[in-house]
């Protein structure tokens, strides 16, 4: 008479398998942490202030006082508060925190 064997069972592999998963969902947290600390970290970065041209007199407005069609006074290493149009002068622009290369980028006026 044959007899009946009941099926071996692996525990340790259910054991990895959630370790793994564990170990997965640590990691993936640790670097929303980080990625949380970088972004701060740029935001800390931009200009909090912008020399604003108002009725012909050159004022610092915080920049969230700034509105369109106001004219930015952007000086030398001064950091460049806000997105706008070149409408007079030049010079070399570091955007190495938007594109990544390292090499300042000539801006002048755009040619009409």
């Amino acid at each position: 008479m044959a007899s009946i064997q009941a099926p071996e069972t692996y525990f340790e592999t259910s054991a990895t398998v959630i370790s793994f998963v564990l170990i997965g969902k640590y990691l993936e947290l640790k670097m929303e942490v980080r990625t949380g600390e970088a972004v701060e970290k740029l935001m800390e970065l931009q200009a909090k202030k912008a020399r604003v041209i108002r009725n012909g007199v050159e004022t610092e407005a915080p920049i969230e006082e700034v509105k369109v069609k106001d004219v930015v006074i952007v000086g030398a290493s001064d950091k460049i508060p806000i997105d706008g149009v070149i409408i007079d002068g030049q010079g070399y622009v570091n955007e190495s925190m938007l594109t990544g290369e390292p090499t300042p980028v000539l801006k002048k006026p755009a040619t009409r």
